[in-house]
């Protein structure tokens, strides 16, 4: 049942991906790279597998070096976009 679980996971992921980027390139960004991040990437099926399946569709896949993949990974990136949303919105307003 677990292995099905992972399995399914494998296959949904990169059809998301696809949806999203497809999304995306309407509004004209491009996206050639894909973080896989958070708990459900500390297993390794699911990780060997959405990589797999992305790296097929010729996207770099970045992976967890040197933070967890758990809470504290996607904590960090939650400060990462916050702090470049924050950056973005003052630059602009202040002609930066």
């Amino acid at each position: 049942m677990a292995a099905r679980f992972h399995k399914g996971l494998a296959k949904i992921i990169p059809n998301m991906v696809n949806e999203i980027v497809a999304r995306c390139e309407k509004d004209g960004t491009i996206i050639k790279s894909v973080a896989l991040s958070g708990g459900c990437f500390q297993n390794k099926v699911p990780l060997e597998e959405v990589s797999e399946r992305l790296s097929r569709k010729c996207y770099k896949v970045l992976m967890q070096s040197r933070v967890p993949a758990n809470d504290g990974g996607l904590a960090l990136g939650q400060a990462v976009i916050a702090a470049t949303v924050h950056l973005r919105t003052h630059s602009s307003s202040e002609g930066i």
